[in-house]
């Protein structure tokens, strides 16, 4: 897919996505996105421009079947729902080991 809304340039047969247009122009799009899911600024950051790198780096797999600002907020919806199985994977060890670490004292405390 070679179009010039998407930050192409060259012959059609040479394209070349120019990713830093691409990254300037829908950055805004998917940060508002991915912070309407979140409510978090900084969290929001993060995921857009780990998306963008995503995106970057899958941007020959973009088949021009939507739009690419579809496209890039599909990415960042999943990299954003990854992290949140993650954080949930995290938190679920925390408490484990902290109602172990509990139950050791309570037991510890009628010996």
């Amino acid at each position: 897919m070679c179009t010039e809304d998407i930050g192409t340039s060259g012959k059609e047969a040479e394209c070349v996505i120019d990713f830093e247009k691409v990254y300037s122009e829908y950055y805004d799009t998917v940060y508002r996105y991915i912070l309407s899911l979140c409510k978090d600024e900084a969290w929001a950051e993060e995921i857009t421009q780990e998306a963008f790198f995503k995106a970057l780096k899958k941007i020959d797999s973009f088949r021009g079947e939507c739009k690419l600002s579809v496209w890039l907020c599909q990415i960042a919806k999943n990299t954003f729902y990854t992290q949140v199985k993650k954080t949930q994977h995290r938190m679920r060890r925390v408490r484990a080991r902290f109602n172990t670490d509990l139950r050791y004292r309570a037991a510890g405390s009628h010996a």
